[in-house]
């Protein structure tokens, strides 16, 4: 809609918004909750090992952020360059109307961004404070408290930004508002809970047949053997990852089927478990908007065919397709210039286990 209203093509902007969420949405500027349960999977994973090494849900965190300011003005120059010439001038008449915003909202939007900053200042005096209990014995912050927490502290984070929002618009009226508004959201999680509890179940397998690491320990011995043990077989196993990703959707239910596999794998290499996680986050988010596997696609097929009713499947793949393969390409060159440059790809984590 902001495109249409500029008088710019509106499926450009649809397209930049679903490449956005659909090939982007494991880069953050904060930790998410992809972080917390990749990383889940991964320390659980690692823990069948006789090793101290593990995964946390910062682990990835730097070169995530990275990501962000390269996949935004990637996004941008696809669509100004590529996208939007190639559909050209938009001749539909769609004419949508919007609801003028209330100023109960805006005071809403008001006092939810002074509870954020509150929340935000008191987080940074109890981190900075004198023998702050979120700072390791050393006064460090890796490893530390807070980034053991800093799932529940985002959380928290946001829980004190919804209801300072839900108050003041009257969304929130009594303490019993809270539990019937989170009931709802539980209705959401239902299936990720299922399927969680299916990946549980698909490690404990691995670990109970001790299957993960006779294939782990095979496959390293055969990469040794053939001298392929340097980058080039992580480039490999993205490629791979990008390939099964256009049949398996679900990234944590696809890390459920590789990580118990290729972590120990690669540990065997000598490479971190949080290094082949970013590895595998950049194949399984790129591919992402062209399968049409992907749950959101008939979604956004709908909004689509609000602006072209002649649009399918087919045009949808072949609008999302230089997003999904520049923004792979793109993600590698960008893996290459953190394992080159030695930068590394979360607090304290490099590409190998020394």
């Amino acid at each position: 809609m902001v495109f249409y209203n500029v008088g710019r093509h509106p499926l450009a902007g649809l397209a930049a918004g679903f490449a956005g969420v659909g090939s982007g949405f494991t880069a953050n500027i904060i930790v998410s909750n992809t972080d917390a349960v990749l990383s889940g999977i991964s320390a659980e994973v690692m823990g069948t090992l006789d090793t101290a090494v593990t995964v946390t849900p910062v682990d990835n965190y730097y070169f995530m952020l990275v990501s962000v300011i390269l996949l935004s003005v990637t996004g941008a120059l696809i669509t100004e360059k590529i996208v939007e010439p190639r559909l050209g001038k938009y001749e539909g008449d769609l004419q949508k109307d919007f609801e003028p915003v209330q100023s109960i909202e805006k005071r809403g939007l008001r006092n939810a961004a002074f509870a954020a900053l509150a929340y935000i200042g008191l987080l940074l005096i109890v981190i900075f404070w004198p023998d702050s209990p979120l700072r390791n014995e050393n006064g460090g912050m890796v490893p530390s408290p807070f980034l053991k927490g800093i799932v529940p502290i985002i959380m928290l984070f946001f829980i004190t930004v919804g209801i300072a929002y839900g108050i003041t618009t009257k969304k929130i009226t009594s303490s019993k508002s809270i539990p019937a508004f989170m009931g709802e959201a539980m209705k959401d999680l239902s299936g990720f809970i299922v399927l969680i509890f299916a990946a549980a179940q698909f490690i404990a397998y691995f670990e109970w047949t001790n299957i993960g690491t006779w294939l782990a320990v095979s496959g390293a011995s055969f990469l040794e053997n053939a001298g392929i043990t340097g980058i080039g077989v992580v480039i490999a196993f993205v490629l791979l990852t990008a390939g099964l990703n256009l049949i398996i959707f679900s990234g944590s239910a696809q890390w459920a089927l590789e990580s118990p596999i290729f972590l120990k794998m690669f540990y065997f290499l000598d490479y971190h478990p949080a290094f082949i996680q970013a590895a595998y986050r950049i194949a399984d988010s790129s591919t992402n908007i062209i399968t049409p596997m992907n749950p959101y696609f008939v979604i956004v097929l709908a909004f689509m065919k609000e602006y072209d009713k002649k649009a399918g499947i087919g045009t949808l793949i072949a609008l999302m397709l230089p997003y999904g393969l520049i923004f792979l390409l793109v993600w590698i060159l960008l893996l290459l210039v953190f394992v080159f440059l030695g930068i590394p790809f979360g607090p304290g984590i490099g590409v190998h286990l020394g």
